[in-house]
């Protein structure tokens, strides 16, 4: 627990991921399994992308539905 009890730099954090100090993180950690209905996830990122561009997804998680997800 040590390492989290320091504080993290979001700025800085944003940058390394590429995602904009003004930019909408939806952020899902999890197993990639089907009960965790990631595929709805997608879904709905895909619909909110259309709508606008100031949304960015991560996320985080393995399992069996990992590589689905990531393609």
């Amino acid at each position: 627990m040590e390492r989290f009890a320091e504080p993290v730099d979001r700025s800085q954090l944003r940058r390394e991921l590429g995602v904009p100090a003004d930019g909408r993180l939806v952020l899902n950690v999890s197993r990639f399994a089907p009960h965790k209905r990631q595929a709805f996830l997608v879904e709905v990122a895909e619909r909110l992308l259309s709508l606008r561009d100031d949304a960015y997804f991560l996320l985080i998680g393995t399992g069996p539905l990992r590589e689905w997800v990531e393609t």
